[in-house]
């Protein structure tokens, strides 16, 4: 099965290489396909609309070419949400889907404003600072205060895929692709009939709920807590994660012999 990453905003394809050599030390004989994806904004095509742009990336020639049920798509962050969004759209060019960190919307109408509002102040930001110091002022948020600890190499990592942005590219994706701007997905788990998988880090309260909540009314759910992660669990665990994902591809094995 092609696997497909979506990285997160403010990030890229580089950043899931470390999941890549942990998954492959785990399982080198497994025969692998995968397909780094960037999103919108941030070197992919883009279109006007949230939806527009992952419809967009369905495109890709790497992913038009399956018209079967043979990809897996995995999303970390954003990437998630433009996952979760590319499978409601094509449900059945799916045969999997693993979402880290996600977040499948808002939907009370307040809090969309809200993050509209949030988002445009972050986009002043960017008129205002050179990509190193927005960069720190993002990683100075709550929910990324545990960067404080990463390691050298995993700062070098982190700001080589970050500093080679366009800083009015990543305006737009707040603007286009920011949660106040995604159509909220939670009547659409419900429904959607494919194996997901969803990773999220144990110290990372807000999305280990809403994990639970979205794996309660998925039909075929399984939940993956990473102990000791935050929400850069892809960039600071890759190794338990990589164990997590290699669990989910056996029970899909054992779901295809079933």
């Amino acid at each position: 099965m092609l696997e497909a990453y979506l990285h997160g905003f403010f990030g890229g394809p580089a950043l899931w290489q470390p999941l890549m050599d942990s998954a492959d030390a785990q399982a080198p004989k497994r025969p692998r396909q995968r397909l780094m994806l960037k999103l919108p904004f941030h070197g992919g095509p883009v279109a006007p609309s949230f939806g527009q742009n992952c419809r967009q990336l369905w495109q890709h020639p790497g992913l038009h070419q399956h018209a079967q049920p043979v990809v897996h798509l995995v999303g970390y962050s954003l990437g998630a949400r433009v996952a979760l969004t590319m499978a409601c759209q094509k449900p059945r060019a799916v045969g999997a889907l693993t979402l880290i960190g996600v977040h499948p919307g808002l939907v009370d109408r307040t809090a969309r404003r809200q993050r509209r509002q949030a988002d445009a102040q972050w986009r002043e930001g960017l008129e205002q600072l050179d990509l190193r110091a927005f960069a720190a002022r993002w990683d100075a948020q709550p929910i990324f205060a545990h960067r404080a600890g990463l390691t050298d190499q995993q700062r070098r990592l982190l700001d080589k895929e970050r500093l080679g942005h366009a800083p009015p590219s990543l305006q737009e994706a707040l603007r286009v692709l920011g949660l106040g701007a995604m159509p909220a997905l939670w009547p659409r788990l419900p429904h959607l009939a494919l194996p997901v998988h969803l990773i999220v880090g144990g110290e990372d309260s807000k999305f280990v709920r809403l994990a639970a909540q979205a794996c309660q009314v998925l039909p075929d759910g399984l939940l993956s807590v990473i102990p000791g992660a935050h929400h850069d669990v892809v960039l600071t665990h890759p190794h338990a994660v990589a164990g997590a994902m290699a669990a989910f591809e056996r029970r899909l094995d054992l779901q295809a012999r079933a």
